[in-house]
């Protein structure tokens, strides 16, 4: 394997004012079943609250490499819980380079953390087995 990290590669190169977000290791439920159980509202908080960021801001989340399933799992995740203002970057970062955009060396997030509520319940996306069940065999 080897290879850098997304998160060794947003210290070296990462669009001004980014913030890195480690999707696969903090921003599920550690508790849960499986290794990527969606996030409960507290993980989702305490993640995005300490990188200061707030349900109101425009968000762009793009991927360190050309790799996006963790951009889109944070889209989804951060829609399902009520961020209005989420996007994906088109191509993202390499794109954004290949485009001769500048970049500056990420930095870990030393700001003032935000205090988050008022999130959505983000159930209306999830389907349970006996949903599931239901639905094949067509009761």
């Amino acid at each position: 394997m080897g290879g850098k990290s997304s998160q060794e590669a947003f210290y070296e190169a990462a669009i001004p004012t980014a913030r890195f977000l480690n999707v696969s290791d903090d921003f599920k439920d550690k508790s849960g079943r499986f290794p990527n159980t969606f996030p409960t509202e507290q993980v989702v908080k305490d993640v995005i609250g300490n990188l200061g960021i707030e349900k109101s801001d425009s968000l762009v989340i793009y991927a360190q490499s050309g790799k996006t399933i963790g951009a889109t799992r944070a889209f989804v995740i951060l829609s399902s819980f009520g961020f209005d203002s989420v996007r994906i970057l088109d191509g993202g970062l390499s794109k954004y380079t290949e485009l001769g955009y500048p970049t500056t060396k990420g930095e870990d997030f030393k700001g003032e953390k935000s205090e988050l509520s008022g999130l959505k319940d983000p159930s209306e996306i999830r389907a349970n087995i006996h949903e599931l069940v239901d639905f094949s065999l067509k009761k």
